[in-house]
């Protein structure tokens, strides 16, 4: 291993740490975010870096440490994938999530928006995805995966449905007004990503996945 390779993620997770920091500030002084997440009407006014770095604003600690943590943990266990395919990932992720907000919330032009909710439904539907089409999988693994698979885009799903998060009463802390809709997105956005940015160890050409996939659909039916 080359002596630069051993430093990358402690670099990646201090350069987070910063960016975190930086974006957060207000929590110290326990006012309201208000400079760098998106706003509608501050982006059409011409603020359009409130795009780039609303997923990094939160309005609690405790949002902060949830959607945070979430987002380590899932980048780390899609450690099979370059950083580079990880980051195009979690952007693919973050811009379905503000898109689905956009088009389908109504409380997005009241509250704004910000976190990285959107960010991490999307990495959970990219591993249980690649846990389902990884080239040595056994079926308890493709199993897991399916599972996953369906249990974030059905909770995504009935939080459209009820306009709400589900299981509101067990967060311990402020999460504000959740965006359930950008949920939705992320899962969106891990499947586009689980399409066009294969697992490194299965290298799989778009038609041939999109072929596998007629192909069990077939024998399905």
């Amino acid at each position: 291993m080359h002596p630069l390779q051993s430093i990358v993620p402690a670099l990646q997770g201090a350069g987070l740490l910063v960016v975190l920091l930086g974006l957060n500030l207000h929590l110290f002084t326990g006012s309201i975010p208000g400079t760098f997440i998106y706003s509608q009407h501050e982006v059409l006014a011409g603020e359009w870096w409130r795009i780039i770095t609303h997923p990094f604003v939160h309005v609690s600690w405790y949002h902060l440490l949830l959607d945070t943590s979430a987002v380590v943990i899932l980048w780390q266990m899609l450690s099979s994938r370059s950083p580079l395919q990880r980051l195009l990932a979690a952007s693919t992720c973050s811009i379905l999530s503000l898109v689905f907000a956009l088009l389908f919330s109504p409380y997005i032009s009241q509250t704004g928006y910000c976190g990285l909710s959107g960010v991490a439904h999307g990495l959970v539907t990219l591993f249980a995805l690649s846990c389902c089409s990884a080239p040595k999988r056994d079926a308890l693994q493709s199993a897991v995966g399916l599972i996953l698979f369906l249990a974030i885009a059905a909770k995504s799903g009935l939080e459209v449905h009820h306009r709400r998060v589900i299981f509101t009463s067990l967060h311990l802390g402020e999460l504000g007004q959740p965006i359930v809709h950008a949920h939705l997105g992320g899962v969106v956005g891990g499947m586009v990503s689980w399409l066009f940015f294969p697992d490194l160890l299965q290298k799989p050409a778009l038609p041939r996945r999109w072929a596998n996939l007629t192909c069990r659909t077939r024998r399905a039916k």
